[in-house]
């Protein structure tokens, strides 16, 4: 993401987390905050994060690489959110990209 239009998506997608974190702290049990945040391209890893919190993630966070969407998602969200759960509510998974698509060299065309 910071490579591609010199970093310009960035802010876009920052203004996107802040304004979900804001429609959340709103919207869901403020004891709680959102149920977690990660980045797929990072070992970060927060859970019951405030607004502010949220905002301050966006801030510090540094973009770059490229991002197997599918493979995270298998590896860091469903583990911890989905399996051996019993789910009282649905799971919401938002997942921002800068919408950047490249082919995995063994992806038949």
């Amino acid at each position: 993401m910071q490579t591609e239009e010199e970093g310009k998506r960035i802010p876009t997608l920052e203004s996107c987390l802040r304004l979900i974190a804001k429609i959340y702290s709103i919207a869901a049990e403020p004891e709680t905050g959102i149920l977690g945040i990660r980045f797929l391209n990072s070992t970060l890893a927060k859970d019951k994060v405030s607004e502010a919190a949220a905002n301050k993630l966006v801030e510090n966070h540094h973009y770059g690489a490229l991002t197997r969407i599918g493979s995270a998602l298998k590896k860091k969200i469903l583990p911890t959110f989905v399996y051996n759960k019993e789910m009282e509510k649905p799971l919401l998974i938002m997942v921002i990209s800068d919408g950047e698509v490249h082919k995995h060299p063994t992806t038949f065309t």
